[in-house]
């Protein structure tokens, strides 16, 4: 370990470095980059979830939209239907879950105050551990949380279950329209 008076090994070369990152990013900007084609994904998934939840009109939770393209939007079509498949499943438990509490427990504050920092712990404690069982704890959060702020616990369900159903839906289509392309290889390269 170094402390701040020894010399590291080799000294930093900023122009030699931020050369060496224009070729990469150089060498990404081409259609048949798995990055770029990604980033295009990405890009224009979010922008479309964000112009969905304004011509929806969700309220004031359309931006559940781009937050699940945000989320489930992966790198390789397999993580992302992966990812879906789990945001769906956590977001459905979630929203049968969140419904009987907020409609058990009703607007008492100090109840409801106990089953906010008990999902929210369970959020935080379950992301490292399995995406459906965060995505079930963090939609309990939302839900109980928009029902003890006035919101009816059944218009909360609705929202949240058709925002991360179109949120879902973009994401698969990023990957059925923009689908990266088998490397070209000597064997499969056309003659």
């Amino acid at each position: 370990m170094l402390t701040l008076w020894e010399r590291a090994s080799e000294w930093p070369r900023p122009i030699a470095g931020a050369r060496e990152a224009a070729r990469k990013v150089a060498a990404c900007i081409d259609l048949s980059s798995p990055s770029l084609r990604h980033a295009l994904r990405w890009g224009i998934g979010l922008g479309l979830g964000v112009a969905s939840y304004q011509v929806i009109h969700l309220g004031p939770h359309g931006y559940w939209i781009p937050l699940t393209v945000l989320f489930v939007l992966k790198a390789t079509p397999g993580d992302t239907y992966e990812r879906i498949a789990m945001r769906a499943v956590g977001t459905f438990a979630g929203l049968v879950l969140a419904t009987a509490i907020a409609e058990l427990i009703g607007r008492d504050a100090v109840v409801n105050a106990a089953v906010l920092t008990v999902a929210a712990a369970c959020s935080f404690a379950l992301l490292a551990i399995e995406y459906a069982l965060f995505t079930t704890a963090i939609t309990v959060y939302i839900v109980v949380l928009a029902h003890a702020l006035g919101q009816g616990a059944f218009q909360a369900v609705d929202e949240r279950g058709v925002a991360t159903l179109i949120g879902l839906v973009i994401a698969a289509l990023g990957f059925v329209l923009l689908r990266d392309r088998p490397p070209v290889t000597p064997s499969t390269a056309p003659t």
